[in-house]
């Protein structure tokens, strides 16, 4: 099947963003374990988060690709842009677990999934947010365990 090969630079967008579409899934997997049993059921919920996973894995993807065209920023046309896409990946990484980990503790402090309303909450009620900074330690949320 000598049609079906991909480019090097495709194959490897394509590795990073399935690694990130997994450990999203993952993610969601560990949550519905942690605090079901739903009205809803757990294949509809899993099955809804990847839909909204891949998503959001496809605009990071599609903006990478797009970056790609250019010679100067090709992953394998110029060590700029190896340099360029890995710590794009890395950024898209970080901003995603952000994301997930805030909203992981969003859920732990007031028993919901972030939305933009309660989100917003967070800026405008000093109470809010301090119960929320209260449940997440924010230096080894962004550095990691030292131990």
């Amino acid at each position: 099947m000598h049609f079906l090969r991909l480019p090097v630079g495709l194959r490897w967008i394509w590795a990073n963003f399935l690694i990130i579409l997994l450990s999203m899934t993952v993610y969601r997997f560990f949550l519905v374990k942690i605090f079901g049993p739903f009205s809803t059921p757990v294949e509809t919920i899993m099955l809804k988060g990847l839909v909204m996973d891949l998503g959001a894995v496809s605009i990071f993807a599609l903006i990478f690709i797009s970056a790609s065209l250019f010679r100067k920023i090709h992953p394998y046309k110029s060590k700029m842009g190896m340099r360029i896409s890995v710590a794009y990946f890395l950024c898209v990484a970080f901003f995603l677990a952000l994301v997930y980990g805030s909203d992981l503790v969003f859920i732990k402090t007031f028993g919901q999934r972030i939305v933009g309303t309660s989100f917003l909450a967070l800026f405008t009620n000093y109470q809010k947010a301090r119960l929320f900074l209260g449940n997440v330690a924010v230096f080894y949320f962004l550095l990691g365990n030292p131990y």
